[in-house]
């Protein structure tokens, strides 16, 4: 993945900084304040990772206001310390009510989710998609984002197999979203 990339070498490389809890909390504070541009109240504790954001154009700041450069960077932030902190996804939506709103919210973080911990994901995707609680919006958004991946991984495909196409409401979902031939490989 591009961000992955960008990540690498933009921020990993980065030692003895705080880059990472800085991008965090920007995108916290954003998901928390639910705007893209949020006043900036981190270049004195993070003096040298907000210069430096700057510097690789990662952050921009104007008349005290600071934004991600682009909407998917902050898109991966989030997600990104929303899987490696640990927060869990069931809990997050029951809090939400699995309202509408959450919806972004569970795309970006299941793609993250399943380059970061593959396993986990495919356990998670597995438990909503058996259960019950969770409502048929958050299993349609699930459904579709398996159909549009252009490289299934097998335990993938054996989830489709299993909970997806024994299913004819949710067979007809992953039918229309498929986009790959992998599918059928």
């Amino acid at each position: 993945d591009l961000y992955d990339a960008l990540w690498d070498e933009l921020i990993v490389k980065q030692r003895n900084t705080k880059l990472p809890e800085l991008l965090y909390s920007i995108a916290v504070k954003m998901y928390n304040k639910q705007q893209i541009t949020i006043k900036n109240q981190f270049s004195i504790e993070f003096e040298l990772e907000t210069t430096y954001l700057l510097s690789n154009q990662l952050i921009v700041i104007e008349n005290s206001n600071l934004q991600f450069f682009h909407q998917t960077f902050y898109d991966y932030c989030f997600s990104r310390q929303f899987v490696e902190s640990g927060t869990d996804i069931y809990q997050y939506l029951n809090e939400n009510e699995q309202n509408l709103e959450v919806r972004s919210i569970i795309k970006m973080v299941f793609e993250y989710l399943r380059e970061y911990d593959h396993k986990k994901y495919i356990s998670i995707t597995t438990s909503i998609l058996k259960s019950s609680k969770y409502r048929f919006h958050i299993k349609t958004l699930i459904i579709s984002n398996l159909g549009i991946l252009a490289n299934p991984s097998p335990e993938e495909k054996e989830l489709v197999n299993i909970y997806i196409l024994r299913n004819s409401l949710y067979e007809d979902i992953f039918i229309h979203s498929v986009f790959s031939k992998k599918w059928t490989e």
